[in-house]
C-alpha cells in the first residue's frame, strides 16, 4: 500500500513536503479551492472486505496537494460510524500524507501554504455492523463558489418539489423543513374575493367527512314535490315530507388523480 505525493514541478513527489507552497496556490487558484474544499476521484473503485476498506488508484487535492492512494487499506471496526479522513503535515517530511480513522468529522481549515498546523478533512463515513462494512456515504465536495450559487439559486422562502426524502441541506446548504404536508399547493389570487388566497403561506380546505345528514320539505296541500328521485303527492294536508338521510359519517374519497411527493421550504 502506497500514498504518492506528486506537484506539478516534482513528479516523483520528491519535493512535496518542503518547496511546492506555489505548487499548492496554483492547484488551489485554478480549482477555484480554498482550504474548506477537496476533490477526490476513484479511478479505479475502493473494495470493501470484511472491516478493511482498500482504495485501489483514488487522486484528491486537498490545500491545493495533490497525491494519490494506491492500494491503500484503511481498517474500521465493528458496529461503528466512522470518518475517514486525510491528513497533511508539512513538518513530517517522511510522511507528510497520512489517514486516520475517526468518530466524527474533524475537517479544519488550516492554511498550510502560510501557517503551521495539520490539516485534516473527512473524505467518507464509513458504517458497519457486526461482520463487514454496510454503508459508504462520501463527503460533499462542493467548493464554497459552488455552493453560494446553490444558495442563491434557492433563496429563503423557496419551495423545492422532490421524491427523495433527504434532507436539501445535506446537498444544497442552508437549513430546510417538510412543508404542505398532506396537501397541495394553490397558486395565489389577489383578486380572488377569498381573504385566504390573497397572499402566500395560508392554508384552507378540509378533510372532514361526510357528515350524516337529511333534508325537510314543506308544501302546501294538493301540491306535488320530486324529491330523491320519487314523486311525493300531498293530498289535503300541510305533512312535512323528509328525504332519505346520507353519509355515514367517514372520510368519502373525492380526490383529483395524484401523484405524492416532498415539499421542502428553505427557512436560513
Amino acid at each position: 500500500m502506497t500514498i504518492r505525493n506528486y506537484t506539478f514541478l516534482s513528479p516523483t513527489g520528491t519535493e512535496f513536503p518542503v518547496s511546492a507552497t506555489a505548487d499548492r496556490r496554483l492547484y488551489l487558484m485554478l480549482g477555484g479551492m480554498n482550504y474548506a474544499d477537496y476533490k477526490m476521484k476513484h479511478w479505479v473503485q475502493p473494495v470493501n472486505s470484511g472491516f478493511n476498506r482498500i482504495y485501489k488508484d483514488t487522486s484528491f487535492v486537498v490545500g491545493g496537494a495533490y497525491f494519490e492512494l494506491k492500494e491503500q487499506a484503511v481498517v474500521v471496526s465493528s458496529n461503528t460510524n466512522s470518518y475517514i479522513h486525510v491528513n497533511i503535515d508539512l513538518s513530517n517530511f517522511a510522511s507528510p500524507v497520512f489517514i486516520t480513522v475517526e468518530t466524527q468529522d474533524n475537517s479544519n481549515n488550516i492554511d498550510i501554504n502560510s501557517n503551521s498546523g495539520i490539516l485534516k478533512k473527512c473524505i467518507e463515513n464509513v458504517r458497519t455492523n457486526a461482520s463487514s462494512i454496510i454503508d459508504v456515504a462520501e463527503t460533499n465536495q462542493d467548493s464554497d463558489l459552488i455552493k453560494q450559487l446553490k444558495l442563491a439559486m434557492n433563496p429563503i422562502g423557496t419551495v423545492l418539489t422532490t421524491i427523495n426524502s433527504a434532507n436539501p441541506s445535506t446537498y444544497l446548504g442552508g437549513v430546510w423543513e417538510r412543508f404542505a404536508q398532506g396537501r397541495t399547493l394553490v397558486g395565489v389570487d389577489e383578486n380572488d374575493s377569498v381573504t385566504l388566497m390573497k397572499t402566500a403561506n395560508n392554508e384552507g380546505g378540509s378533510t372532514n367527512p361526510l357528515t350524516r345528514h337529511g333534508h325537510s320539505i314543506s308544501r302546501a296541500g294538493g301540491s306535488t314535490q320530486t324529491a330523491v328521485g320519487a314523486t311525493i303527492n300531498w293530498a289535503n294536508d300541510t305533512s312535512i315530507g323528509v328525504v332519505q338521510e346520507a353519509g355515514d359519517n367517514t372520510d368519502h374519497n373525492n380526490w383529483q388523480p395524484f401523484v405524492t411527493v416532498y415539499f421542502w421550504r428553505r427557512t436560513a
